[in-house]
């Protein structure tokens, strides 16, 4: 049995990354914040990877609605990655090919969505949760305040450079989607790459990034809070299997970057780096109870995991008693332990 849940492929930003920036909306073909070509491209890639490797296993080799099933959050561009990754999965043979000149070698391939309304499986990081915004508030203001010393030279620079008119550890973050303007070889103005302290502009925004998005998940109240849920689905559908409740032996979820974040930190596995387009974390059940945990964040092979206190290959009794206090299973309790009013 394998479980995979990845991250969306290249988007473009949700707005201008900042006032100065020049390059709007119609330098991105589909608008703001949807999937761009390459992260098309991205998502079809990684499905003809999984595809060859599990080969062997003869598991994403057709698809069969008893056995797999796909999920997707209800964002455009997570339903365009698993539409992409589909494309590359499941490639049409022998009987399955249809008769088209140009779409020959693609086949439509069912796929559901989390719907409309909360969503605490795949946008756990939307679910409205006092008890965790009163935490992650708490922790932030030490890490805001040594942010904000640290960097304040480099804060009055980008102002002037950027338009923006305060910055400070809140908002700072946001200037890294400039990023997503180099990725696609937009020219950027010299500032950019403006060495500040030793390093590049463009690397501190990443650090800067990478610290502010990790303080949302980085302990183990709020990972339960954010990834509790998630993590009862895996081990429930890792239960259901192997009693016969369930037939399904492939589960796939496209979904977010916070998704992933808080799956990591709540799995006490996270590498504590931002996570890249269409990485993935796969959860392995095999014949003799044992579950494996790997991260793929690169065209490389996925990399296995030790769970701590367990090994690598990790008995399922065992990982289900480790995650026990870590599991959320109904959106009632979720919204119990949030404090949330409804």
């Amino acid at each position: 049995m394998v479980q995979m849940i990845w991250r969306h492929g290249d988007r473009a930003p949700k707005q201008l990354p900042y006032p100065k920036d020049m390059y709007g909306e119609k330098r991105w073909p589909r608008g703001w914040n949807q999937l761009t070509n390459k992260g098309i491209e991205q998502a079809r890639n990684l499905g003809i990877f999984f595809r060859n490797y599990y080969k062997s296993s003869g598991l994403l080799q057709e698809f069969n609605k008893d056995q797999i099933h796909i999920l997707s959050s209800e964002s455009e561009r997570a339903i365009n990655t698993a539409q992409a990754f589909l494309a590359g999965c499941f490639p049409p043979n022998g009987e399955f090919v249809w008769d088209s000149s140009t779409l020959k070698s693609w086949q439509p391939t069912p796929f559901h969505t989390t719907g409309p309304g909360p969503d605490p499986l795949l946008r756990g990081t939307k679910i409205k949760c006092p008890n965790y915004e009163k935490i992650e508030a708490q922790e932030e203001i030490h890490v805001a305040a040594r942010i904000n010393k640290e960097y304040a030279e480099l804060f009055e620079m980008l102002e002037n450079y950027t338009g923006i008119l305060k910055i400070d550890y809140e908002n700072v973050k946001d200037l890294y989607n400039i990023q997503r303007e180099i990725y696609h070889k937009m020219e950027q103005p010299k500032w950019v790459n403006q060495i500040w302290n030793k390093k590049p502009v463009i690397e501190h925004l990443k650090e800067l990034k990478r610290i502010s998005r990790i303080q949302k998940f980085n302990s183990p109240q709020k990972s339960k809070f954010r990834g509790g849920f998630l993590v009862n689905k895996f081990i429930q559908n890792m239960l259901d299997f192997k009693s016969g409740a369930s037939k399904i032996s492939q589960y796939l979820y496209s979904s977010h970057d916070g998704t992933l974040s808080a799956l990591g930190y709540a799995l006490n596995i996270s590498d504590h780096q931002l996570v890249p387009y269409v990485a993935t974390y796969i959860i392995e059940l095999y014949d003799d109870n044992t579950v494996q945990v790997l991260y793929r964040n690169s065209d490389a092979n996925p990399n296995s995991l030790i769970i701590p206190g367990c090994s690598k290959f990790c008995p399922l009794d065992k990982f289900v008693k480790l995650f026990e206090n870590v599991r959320v299973k109904t959106l009632s309790e979720l919204y119990s332990i949030c404090g949330t009013k409804l």
